[in-house]
């Protein structure tokens, strides 16, 4: 699924509802299908639904520039038409969607109080459809007769935090064949991919079994397929007919979109002392004596941590306001590096070892063995990021910085028989960079013969009860939580990630007998 931030503010019939967090915005655009009049499975999916349809909200030019986009081309409805509330049936099923979606992620959702000025009305009008993404004021999101199922509902919501269809993505025709010949003409549009600079796809793999991915039939114009699976998904037998909640790569998308495995980690961990913890991480700053790059990288490695890594804005700032405060006769900062969605990256101890930066930044060697530092304006007090050459044997003490270490706060050990915390039961379920783990019973994107496929699996399943799904001696079954398992025995329990890379990571699982002998 391609992403985009926000945050949405829900109005229900049953009471006007917010969800939070908060994050950006992306300029919005709609989801709308078309209906043939054939059904592919027990349920109406919503392009068979949404037969010429092209609401006022939707198609009035103040709110979509493009109509096509809204329902191609289709005639708008008159300004005095009225949409239907919400029916008892869209009511009860919008409550479970909420509930999916707060159980597999840290988005709540709340009644609209009168100081909310962007919020999300549910509407039982004609089809099911939404604008992608945070409009701001009343945006309304439809779930009208025939969409009352939870998948459609979360589709719709989904749409609303700022998701993309999945076979929108830019690398999709390596997975799917898109069969424009059998696609009604006026509806090829909705096929095309997005460029990644409305949206991207943060490191996840495709998900053929995505609850924002097209189905097989959807917009046909002859009740002949339109999307043909290929690639990895037709090796691995992959098909498209997934419609009853989250996948576990939407769910983890969702989680890396809103930062939500980054909040817990930050509420139940700590730091060592002479630490300074800051949301999921530790840091400790050296301003004597000053090192050069290598010799800063050693030190840090010396603590269990490395140079300090910048991952978001919200860590930039607070970095940067940091050392103005604590530090104002130091202008410059060696850093380890820089990463903002995914698109940028640095020099890492656990990175490729020639991997130590870009050039061409403002100032700094036109080579790619550059590092970042922090410097700020003496004269503006404005604080920037420029790049310095990491320096020559001869020339290192020309290059020589202050310098900040960073390392991942922990949870507190556990009481576990085994020191490689082999009997952990508990339900973290993802790692120590934050990574959502893979379910132990699927083999995409991550294949291993750990156990069979959870064919059966219900993606349906409460929260609550998911520690009680059945689970071999090694505590393996259909979930994803941490597990130490004897066949791929690690130092901790870990999991394999749902991103493309790492295949696999550690979790910040760790027993009190090694506690002492804990590498951080």
């Amino acid at each position: 699924m391609l992403l985009t931030l926000l945050m949405v503010v829900v109005e229900v019939m049953v009471g006007e509802v917010v969800a939070a967090p908060v994050p950006a915005m992306q300029a919005p655009n709609v989801s709308i299908v078309v209906h043939v009049r054939r059904r592919q499975e027990h349920f109406w999916e919503p392009w068979q639904l949404n037969s010429n349809v092209c609401p006022h909200y939707l198609c009035t030019p103040l709110n979509m520039p493009n109509r096509e986009e809204a329902g191609g081309g289709v005639t708008p409805l008159p300004p005095t038409y009225k949409p239907r509330g919400t029916g008892a049936t869209a009511q009860r099923v919008i409550l479970r969607a909420f509930k999916h979606i707060t159980q597999r992620s840290c988005i709540t959702f709340r009644k609209k109080n009168g100081s909310d000025a962007d919020y999300v009305r549910f509407i039982s009008d004609h089809g099911c459809w939404s604008l992608i993404g945070r409009k701001g004021g009343k945006q309304v999101v439809s779930v009208g007769r025939g969409c009352e199922n939870i998948g459609t509902a979360v589709h719709e919501i989904f749409h609303s935090l700022g998701v993309w269809h999945e076979q929108a993505r830019k690398d999709r025709d390596e997975f799917v064949e898109i069969l424009e010949e059998n696609i009604s003409e006026r509806f090829l549009k909705d096929f095309d991919k997005i460029s990644e600079h409305v949206s991207t796809s943060r490191g996840f793999p495709y998900d053929y079994g995505s609850v924002m991915h097209y189905s097989k039939f959807a917009f046909t114009r002859n009740g002949k397929p339109t999307i043909k699976v290929i690639g990895v998904g037709r090796e691995l037998g992959l098909v498209l007919r997934q419609r009853h909640g989250l996948s576990t790569i939407d769910m983890a998308q969702l989680r890396d979109m809103y930062r939500c495995n980054l909040y817990s980690d930050s509420r139940d961990s700590s730091c060592p002392d002479d630490w300074l913890k800051h949301d999921a991480s530790c840091y400790r700053f050296f301003d004597r004596p000053k090192l050069s790059f290598p010799a800063a990288d050693r030190k840090c490695a010396q603590l269990n941590s490395h140079l300090v890594f910048i991952e978001t804005q919200r860590e930039d700032k607070f970095l940067a306001g940091y050392l103005w405060r604590e530090f104002p006769s130091l202008l410059v900062w060696r850093t380890g590096g820089r990463v903002v969605n995914d698109t940028m990256k640095w020099h890492r101890r656990d990175s490729n070892p020639g991997d130590l930066g870009y050039s061409n930044w403002g100032r700094g060697e036109p080579s790619t063995r550059t590092s970042l530092v922090l410097e700020r304006d003496h004269r503006t007090n404005v604080t920037l990021w420029v790049g310095v050459w990491t320096g020559s044997m001869r020339s290192r003490r020309d290059y020589v910085y202050p310098f900040v270490c960073e390392r991942r706060a922990r949870r507190r050990c556990l009481p576990l028989a085994h020191a490689d915390g082999r009997d952990y039961r508990g339900t973290l379920d993802h790692t120590v960079d934050g990574h959502t783990c893979q379910k132990w019973t699927e083999h995409y994107p991550h294949p291993h013969n750990l156990t069979d496929r959870g064919a059966n699996a219900s993606p349906l399943q409460d929260e609550e009860d998911r520690h009680r799904v059945r689970e071999d001696g090694e505590g393996l079954g259909d979930h994803n939580f941490c597990r130490n398992p004897r066949a791929m025995r690690r130092g901790r329990p870990w999991c394999f990630t749902t991103k493309r890379h790492p295949e696999w990571q550690l979790c910040d699982v760790s027993s009190c007998q090694s506690a002492s002998s804990g590498s951080g």
